[in-house]
This record gives structure tokens, sequence and C-alpha cells, in this order.
């Protein structure tokens, strides 16, 4: 089974978005679930999200979270995670990656994926244009490390057993090999 886990980046587009549908599982990070709310997957590890969106009752697909507390209130399926670990093949926790798209990508894994395709994976900015989550839908966010996630995303590639590719637009990710998205779906 290939996934697709569309993050949350300006260069995402609905396009993309759209052409994905039906030909691999869903994995939407928090605010690209409007571009997707047909996403299989919809994966967000903060507590102050879910309540702002009052667990997205509205989703059909499947919600997943890290935090117990946040599982337990709005009826969500749950994976514990592990700070110290660069990346989990062990189906009881996800790594954190310090953020939900480094851990919507491990749960694609633990899931089966055989192939894992990004989307909206910039990790960072180029010029004006803002993440969903700091533009498009206004809310309180912290300040994002994207050098430190893209560090850890290093760390973790080489425990990764599957392929990884960037279909990404614009990204600065670039320890996946970077991909039209129509030559990998």
């Amino acid at each position: 089974m290939k996934a697709v886990c569309i993050a949350t980046g300006p260069s995402l587009t609905q396009e993309d978005v759209d052409y994905c549908r039906g030909k691999a599982k869903i994995y939407a990070i928090k605010e690209s679930r409007y571009m997707a709310p047909w996403a299989d997957v919809l994966y967000a590890a903060d507590h102050d999200w879910w309540d702002e969106n009052s667990g997205c009752t509205d989703f059909a697909g499947e919600k997943w979270v890290c935090d117990e507390r946040t599982a337990k209130k709005w009826g969500l399926h749950y994976i514990p995670y592990k700070v110290e670990s660069p990346w989990s093949n062990d189906r009881a926790y996800v790594a954190t990656g310090g953020h939900s798209g480094f851990q919507a990508i491990n749960l694609a894994a633990l899931h089966g994926a055989s192939e894992i395709v990004l989307l909206g994976y910039d990790m960072g900015y180029s010029g004006n244009a803002k993440h969903w989550w700091t533009g498009k839908f206004k809310r309180n966010v912290r300040g994002s490390d994207y050098n430190d996630w893209i560090r850890r995303f290093y760390l973790a590639l080489p425990h990764i057993k599957i392929p990884v590719y960037n279909a990404s637009r614009f990204s600065y990710l670039n320890c996946f090999p970077k991909v039209n998205l129509k030559d990998v779906l």
C-alpha cells in the first residue's frame, strides 16, 4: 500500500491533493484536512489543536494522536511516542521528530505502507508564503524550528525501511528523493 502524507506547507496545491485521491492511503496533517476532507487518516499531535477543532467530529476517517488524554477526551486512536527515538519500526509507538508531520510519516510506515509520498513538507518559508496554520487559518501556534525538524529527519533516515519520496512543489527537506507526484502515483 502506498501512502501520501499531506502537510501544511505553502507549496501544497488543491490540484496535487485531488490527484492523490483513490491512488493511495491519505494521511492529512492538521489543517490539510480542509484540502482533503476525504482523507483516510487525520493526524495531529497537539492537544490544543484537537480542542480548538472540537475533536474534528465532522471528519469521517480515522483520527490519530500521540496524547492519551486527548485520545480519551475526543475518542481518537492513540499511539504513544518516544522522544528519544529517532524513528520507530515498533507498532507500539511513534518517534516524535518534534512535529505532527514527522509522526504522520512514522504512523503510515507502522500501518504497513510500502512507500510514502510527501506533499506540503516545505520545512521553511519561501518569500511571503505562509503555512496553513500560520496564514490561511488563524490560530495561536508555537514557533517552528525547521532546522531541528530537518536534522531529525536525517537522524531517522538510517532507520526507515521503506522508500519515502518528497513530491512537495517546494521543500528544504532534501534527505528524501524529490520527485514529480505523477511519476510516483
